[in-house]
């Protein structure tokens, strides 16, 4: 984004906030106070959208040089980065097995095996324990 550009996004927003503030201040009542409130919330909307806008045009310049530093001869061209769930593209996890079908389900993971004490069966939930007071009573200090 040229400077040009950049400034009079960032003028305009500015412009907006200080519109709000002089209509909260001239106009009587409550239009003058709704105004203030949607002038100057626009205003400050499209400021911090444009620092964010400005965050993320930084990133990609920081990242296109990076591409540049390591691979010298590429023209730009790259294929999509790894997503947060792995370090595959698509950030799809590691890929299959070779020779299988890559939208096939993974196998289940097997469950822990559960330690037999007896206390109870599998089909019934445990017991819990009761509670330390009764509804309306006060709380006992262990």
């Amino acid at each position: 984004m040229s400077r040009r550009t950049r400034s009079i996004r960032y003028g305009g927003s500015v412009l907006l906030v200080l519109i709000g503030i002089g209509c909260g201040a001239l106009i009587r009542g409550s239009a003058g106070g709704t105004l203030a409130t949607v002038f100057v919330g626009l205003g400050l909307v499209g400021v911090v959208s444009l620092v964010f806008y400005e965050v993320g045009l930084t990133e990609d310049r920081d990242r296109e040089a990076r591409g540049r530093l390591t691979d010298p001869d590429s023209q730009g061209v790259r294929g999509p980065s790894p997503g947060p769930a792995g370090d595959e593209p698509g950030g799809r996890g590691p890929s299959p097995p070779a020779g299988g079908d890559p939208d096939a389900e993974p196998p289940p993971a097997s469950s822990p095996p559960q330690a037999q004490t007896g206390a109870h069966s599998p089909a019934r939930p445990p017991r819990h324990r009761a509670p330390d007071r009764m509804r309306g009573r006060r709380r006992r200090l262990r």
